[in-house]
């Protein structure tokens, strides 16, 4: 799906003029300079070509080395936030998973809404337990500081 739109996708994910000037020198940084990055499953392998396409390495031939071996780690370990955070989209907003045929304008509407609302419902609720420690943090420095 991702090759057949394309066009729209390189569109959501080019940078404004703000998102320049956010330190993003990740992986494919200097082939794609004004994309965001999108994290996509081995079936989109050579997707790097058009787009900041970020996918698990796979073996060749044999196994991978330590330092590709590592990297898939990290990029599983992005994957688990994201498949966490669209698990409670659908979980809290039926509209989210159910079909749709109101429209794809309407929808998209919709889903910048459900998301904004999941966004919210995370910072009071966090997915992962290391969340729950980073959010009560900020809590007890906003009270010190009278926020």
């Amino acid at each position: 799906m991702f090759r057949s739109h394309l066009d729209q996708y390189t569109q959501a994910l080019a940078k404004d003029n703000y998102a320049d000037t956010i330190n993003n020198n990740g992986e494919l940084f200097r082939e794609h300079l004004s994309l965001w990055v999108v994290l996509v499953d081995k079936g989109y392998i050579g997707l790097a070509a058009s787009a900041r396409a970020i996918h698990p390495k796979k073996a060749v031939s044999g196994a991978l080395d330590r330092f590709d071996m590592d990297r898939n780690k990290e990029v599983s370990s992005d994957h688990v936030v994201v498949e966490n955070f669209f698990g409670w989209v659908c979980l809290l907003w039926k509209v989210s998973y159910a079909t749709f045929v109101w429209g794809q304008k309407l929808y998209d509407d919709i889903q910048r809404f459900t998301f904004a609302l999941t966004n919210f419902h995370v910072a009071l609720m966090p997915l992962c337990l290391e969340d729950n420690a980073t959010i009560v943090l900020s809590w007890h420095t906003q009270q010190e500081h009278g926020s």
